[in-house]
């Protein structure tokens, strides 16, 4: 996938019943790390049919354009979720504007 970190706010990902190796957290985190810049994270975890979302956000994103809230409840995580549980809202890309936040999510 050849996407230009610095135009990512957030990046998920989606798992059934499996866990996450360090590995695909390692890869997630490098999506939202800039040259020279020490990067702080907010955690995002959402469910949906058939399994859960997980990544991370910019702290200063999470912050600034969703005062700290990634729940389910959230625009944020309503557009998240809508687009996990319906394949007709994925798009080639994979690039998604989340309630603002430029969000790259992948399977």
């Amino acid at each position: 996938m050849n996407t230009d970190k610095t135009e990512i706010e957030a990046v998920l990902t989606q798992r059934g019943e499996d866990g996450f190796y360090r590995t695909e957290i390692t890869r997630l985190i490098d999506y939202l790390e800039r040259p020279g810049e020490e990067t702080e994270l907010d955690v995002v975890c959402l469910e949906f049919d058939t399994g859960i979302i997980f990544g991370f956000i910019r702290y200063d994103v999470s912050d600034e354009k969703l005062g700290f809230d990634v729940s389910k409840d959230s625009d944020f995580g309503k557009a998240a979720i809508a687009v996990a549980n319906d394949m007709e809202l994925e798009n080639d890309s994979h690039i998604y504007d989340f309630a603002g936040v430029k969000t790259l999510m992948y399977y």
